[in-house]
C-alpha cells in the first residue's frame, strides 16, 4: 500500500479498487457486504496508514475516479 498512501508506508492488500462513478462504487460495497469481505475507503491516501502486515480486504480508492461528487 506504500505506493497509494502519502506518507509511503504499508503493506500488502487482498484488493485495491478504482470504482469510475457512484454507481459502481455503490455496486462494490453491496458485493463486499454481501460476501463479508472487509473494506476500507482509501480516498486519496492521505491521513491513512495501512501497517506493514496489510489490509485482508478490498482498499477501495476515490481518486481519480469518483474526485468529485454531485447528488441528483
Amino acid at each position: 500500500m506504500k505506493k497509494f498512501t502519502s506518507i509511503k508506508v504499508g503493506g500488502l492488500r487482498t484488493g485495491l479498487l478504482f470504482p469510475r462513478d457512484v454507481d459502481e462504487l455503490k455496486k462494490l460495497v453491496l458485493y463486499a457486504r454481501k460476501k463479508a469481505i472487509p473494506t476500507m475507503i482509501l480516498g486519496k491516501g492521505t491521513n491513512v496508514i495501512v501497517t506493514d502486515r496489510g489490509f485482508r480486504g478490498w482498499m477501495i480508492s476515490l481518486d481519480p475516479g469518483l474526485l468529485k461528487f454531485e447528488e441528483g
